[in-house]
């Protein structure tokens, strides 16, 4: 079993799964919390909660990460640490999918894949966020832009809007695995796994696995008389 102490800077994992953001009401909710399964995303061998990517968005949070360390954990810093990432620009990657028995080629400057509703829903990819209680992934793939056409889509995605970019594509699976074009010498790939950034050798495998992590969360009627009770207060 899993419990949870949010520490992240956006908790998308624990806010989607109604664990209280103070660490102290965190620690007392899983003294009351009943076993919710939840569906895991896997990378290679690595387990993901919320996101697992390649190319640009790895690099993105290591910058992230080295500006935290300056000037504090706070989402602002966050946010603006992107925007130079995506004026500082980056290359585009050549890759082959082959998911759900499909394979297509992209050209593109990350490929990012989301196991996190909330966090699809706050970007604007409403369209396919149903898509994870289906039990597959999502994947957003920005095509190859300008430095400020790329800063335009970190704008949207902060919107809320990013679904409506014609420079975005998305698609949900179940399976997908990231090769590279038969005359590349590539046989690694950088690559983040909700937040912590390694080297892969290729082939990647992306796979959605329903319910195999057994969540330590408050009860879903606590939820209803939480949200109940927020309601009453707000009249």
């Amino acid at each position: 079993m899993f419990g949870v102490l949010p520490q992240g800077t956006f908790n998308y994992f624990g806010r989607t799964h109604g664990i209280p953001e103070d660490l102290a009401e965190a620690v007392r909710a899983l003294l009351h919390a009943r076993v919710r399964p939840v569906q895991i995303g896997l990378l290679n061998e690595r387990i993901f909660l919320v996101n697992a990517s390649v190319g640009m968005y790895p690099h993105l949070l290591e910058e992230r990460e080295h500006d935290k360390r300056q000037y504090g954990r706070w989402r602002v810093v966050a946010l603006l640490s992107a925007v130079k990432t995506a004026l500082r620009g980056y290359r585009s990657l050549r890759i082959t999918l082959e998911l759900d028995g499909q394979t297509r080629h992209l050209r593109t400057p990350t490929l990012f894949v989301g196991n996190n509703r909330l966090q699809m829903e706050q970007v604007g990819m409403h369209a396919l966020d149903h898509a994870l209680d289906e039990g597959r992934l999502v994947a957003i793939a920005p095509r190859p832009v300008g430095r400020l056409r790329m800063l335009g889509l970190l704008v949207r995605g902060a919107l809320g809007r990013l679904g409506e970019a014609e420079d975005v594509q998305a698609f949900a699976f179940r399976s997908m695995t990231v090769r590279a074009p038969l005359l590349s010498a590539r046989r690694r790939l950088k690559t983040a796994t909700d937040g912590e950034v390694c080297r892969m050798r290729l082939p990647l495998r992306f796979e959605a696995l329903e319910g195999r992590l057994l969540l330590l969360a408050p009860p879903e009627d606590a939820d209803e008389e939480t949200a109940a009770g927020a309601a009453v207060a707000a009249r």
